[in-house]
């Protein structure tokens, strides 16, 4: 007979987080609920999501919205659209649509000229319509700025983030893999106002076999076939007062 204590614990016990998707990739097993996102090696853990809360006042309510956009080989890319209201401490709800390409072995973020020449992203960059319209009237920038110099350009003149890591890989095409980058108002004011620039790139050797396993779902997945369910809430809601212990 089960003790009635432990039947009690049994039956208050909630129950295992949905499962939203779990596969190889990379060498690495990969599975990620409604809660979070876990990658394994040999059974030892590479990767969790996690949060750092150590930014915030503790007066703040935060929460994410995490959505995967693409797996390839130990590399995850994502969008986190995060929330904090701070009213209390005289502050204003605000957000942020951060994306990250990671290292699913480290937790690193890779810029995007880590896998690919940084002259060929350049290249595409300029070529692509969203950016030659913004810079129209006075195209010389985008014409000669090199790759980093450029995301300066757009932030301090424009307003806008490119971030070295925001990027996802979207499909194969003619040989070659459709990049996407993510660039995202400075300002609160526009936050979830995201662009796409859509770059076609040379696929690099050591991302062949990663991306052939990508798009025919045998080892991760693109954004084009990427699961039906891609997004999980994480941390919604939490009030930092009941995490940081108040002050003597």
């Amino acid at each position: 007979m089960v003790p009635l204590l432990a039947a009690v614990v049994l039956a208050a016990s909630p129950p295992p987080p949905a499962v939203l998707w779990s596969g190889d990739s990379g060498g690495l097993s990969v599975q990620w609920t409604a809660e979070t996102l876990e990658a394994r090696k040999g059974g030892k853990l590479t990767f969790r999501e996690n949060v750092d809360y150590s930014g915030w006042p503790r007066s703040c309510e935060v929460g994410e919205w995490i959505t995967i956009h693409s797996l390839v080989g130990t590399y995850l890319s994502t969008l986190h659209e995060e929330s904090a209201d701070c009213a209390e401490a005289g502050g204003h709800p605000g957000c942020a649509t951060p994306f990250k390409t990671r290292d699913l072995l480290s937790g690193r973020l890779v810029p995007i000229e880590e896998l690919f020449p940084k002259a060929e992203v350049l290249a595409a960059l300029r070529d692509d319509p969203y950016l030659r319209g913004l810079f129209e009237a006075d195209p010389e920038p985008l014409r000669t700025l090199e790759l980093e110099p450029l995301r300066q350009y757009l932030l301090m003149k424009l307003g806008l983030v490119m971030d070295p890591s925001a990027y996802w890989f979207h499909h194969l095409e003619r040989g070659k893999v459709a990049v996407r980058i993510g660039l995202r108002p400075a300002a609160h004011a526009g936050c979830g106002n995201t662009e796409e620039l859509g770059l076609l790139l040379k696929i690099p050797p050591p991302l062949a076999t990663p991306l052939g396993e990508a798009a025919t779902g045998k080892g991760g997945f693109l954004k084009r076939n990427r699961p039906p369910r891609h997004s999980y809430r994480q941390w919604n809601g939490v009030d930092l007062r009941a995490l940081v212990p108040a002050s003597p």
